[in-house]
């Protein structure tokens, strides 16, 4: 099985699907399975289906593999003018999934990947990691039973949403348990039982939207695989865009085929607005800038001049003289959004701390700062720390202030993220990235470093857990020691150790963790450490692999240790 980016035509594999085909019809195919040694390409069926913004292409051999045998995938590009390689419905070409595996290749190369071949489903490799589903954060804005879309003849707006399984490589496959299905708010999105609508009762589940204005998060386990996914109810006979009626999606600076936008970087946000307006309807909105990453503006200097700066972009309402403008900036040093905001040179106001998605930021005036993270979902490392803003002009126009504020209110993040709990952990682990940076400062600016040689229950250490990381660790580093994330929601059921060790898990002679989160435990505590060869070493754990936060962790004393189940993330002050 392959997954590639981007919608696949499928007229340019070269051979029929759902057809049994031999080795010598397979060889003019343009994914191929093969026999290592031979280069034999192997009979059988290719299938191929389209999920979300993936494309999906699966072989069923007509023989088993076998375990003695080395086999390899094969992906042929387009190799000339001819495009007679794989290609995607706008002719574009396609990337694999796993994008690391074909990097290298050039346009008339073709792209091989060996692979184990086990006889186990318990294998490590072909576990299921979560689930996601399908549609994904859609947008609906009818209720009814006239809506566009809808997919049930019963009364009220239906849909069925479907869980599919996704393993750590990020292969497609059936989880082994049925699905159960939940919405978070049952005002807003209800589960339905169906009338004639097809229903996959193992994966899918029908839900009727209700005609409430709201956002729920439907969830979906399967034996204790999970995802989920926000779904948002607007009712709005006039949406922006147009193009929400009938799919759903939001207006996005993304690299998926139903983007409105062109230019790299893609920083992954969307945002909308209804233009009814009582008796009226508000301007339709247009972009007329866009600027990516490599482009020169109009004027004498590069655009990328501004410190940092990713993207811009500009949207006139039709027929006023406003301007709403979106900078995505780099948040190179992994400052919260205070601290960014603080050592800006322009003139600074009096902004008020607010949140968006989940995402702290600032509103100074007429202009909101956001500190959110982008995962390019690319070849890792693929997170960037981003300072996202938006604006409008002075004395605009009643109605451009109400699309500005509209924006703002429906403006989201990492939405190539599908699964809304990889994206909480994207948030707690930004959050963790911001502390480990405000202790390196201080531990920087610290001389000599503190010692801890009493008051902690072990000489030299202390950990968010213990009362000597507010009592003496805080006092002694001159700040107010930060703690995890999730250690500091009274909401979440915190596992730092075993039960008779909590809330300490101090087990009478050393700091005692249980796992990481790697292994679906939670080691949610921060530490310290002063060593005797002069060292001051904060760890704390990520949520997301550590090796994907490399482009974030750099610079001298920062490592990604791995093999350790406490900490997989640290900093090393050497006085």
């Amino acid at each position: 099985e392959v997954i590639l980016k981007g919608k696949l035509d499928t007229e340019t594999i070269g051979v029929p699907l759902g057809t049994a085909l031999t080795s010598e019809e397979m060889a003019n195919s343009n994914f191929i399975v093969r026999e290592k040694e031979t280069t034999d390409a192997l009979a059988g069926t290719i299938m191929s289906e389209i999920f979300y913004s993936k494309s999906q292409l699966w072989f069923i051999p007509e023989n088993a593999l076998l375990t003695s045998k080395a086999y390899e995938i094969v992906l042929k590009g387009y190799i000339d003018e001819a495009n007679t390689g794989l290609m995607s419905i706008t002719n574009g070409v396609l990337q694999s999934g796993e994008a690391s595996i074909c990097a290298d290749k050039s346009n008339n190369q073709r792209c091989v990947k060996e692979f184990p071949t086990v006889a186990s489903g318990s294998i490590e490799q072909c576990k299921l990691t979560h689930l996601e589903i399908n549609p994904n954060a859609p947008v609906y804005t009818c209720a009814g039973n006239a809506c566009n879309g809808d997919q049930d003849s019963a009364n009220e707006h239906q849909r069925i949403f479907t869980a599919v399984g996704i393993n750590k490589a990020g292969q497609i496959a059936d989880p082994d348990n049925v699905v159960v299905w939940q919405s978070s708010d049952i005002g807003i999105l209800s589960s339905a039982t169906k009338t004639d609508a097809e229903v996959n009762e193992d994966i899918q589940q029908l839900f009727a939207i209700k005609g409430v204005n709201g956002s729920a998060n439907i969830s979906a386990n399967a034996g204790g695989i999970t995802g989920s996914t926000e779904v948002r109810v607007f009712i709005c006979e006039n949406p922006w865009p147009a193009s929400m009626i009938e799919n759903g999606k939001a207006w996005n600076d993304t690299n998926l085929t139903y983007s409105n936008t062109t230019k790299d970087i893609r920083t992954n946000f969307s945002m909308f607005y209804c233009k009814d307006n009582g008796q009226s309807i508000l301007p339709n909105l247009d972009m007329k800038v866009e600027v990516g990453i490599d482009d020169v503006g109009d004027g004498p200097n590069d655009l990328r001049s501004v410190q940092g700066l990713l993207k811009e972009l500009f949207f006139i309402p039709e027929g006023l003289d406003d301007a709403i403008g979106i900078r995505v900036l780099q948040n190179a040093k992994n400052q919260s959004v205070q601290e960014w905001y603080n050592n800006q040179e322009f003139t600074k106001g009096s902004p008020k701390k607010i949140s968006i998605h989940g995402f702290d930021a600032l509103q100074d005036g007429r202009t909101i700062y956001v500190s959110a993270i982008n995962d390019t979902k690319a070849i890792v490392p693929s997170i960037y720390n981003n300072i996202y803003l938006i604006s409008i002009n002075d004395n605009a126009n009643e109605d451009s202030i109400n699309i500005y504020n509209q924006l703002v209110e429906n403006w989201r993040f990492l939405v190539n993220i599908e699964d809304t709990d990889e994206q909480n952990k994207l948030r707690r682990d930004l959050k963790r990235i911001e502390d480990a940076n405000t202790v390196k400062q201080v531990l920087d600016a610290k001389y000599p470093a503190v010692k801890l040689e009493s008051g902690s229950f072990k000489k030299g250490f202390s950990a968010s857990t213990w009362p000597s990381w507010q009592a003496g660790l805080s006092a002694d580093l001159g700040i107010q020691m930060p703690k995890d994330p999730v250690q500091s929601d009274p909401d979440k059921n915190v596992i730092n150790c075993a039960d008779n060790l909590q809330p300490t898990c101090w087990n009478g002679t050393d700091f005692s963790c249980i796992g990481n989160f790697a292994d679906g435990r939670k080691s949610t505590f921060y530490r310290y450490e002063y060593t005797t060869e002069n060292q001051a070493i904060f760890r704390m754990n990520l949520e997301y692999s550590n090796e994907n936060w490399g482009n974030i962790i750099q610079g001298d004393g920062w490592s990604l240790p791995d093999g350790n189940s406490c900490y997989n993330i640290q900093y090393t002050k050497q006085y």
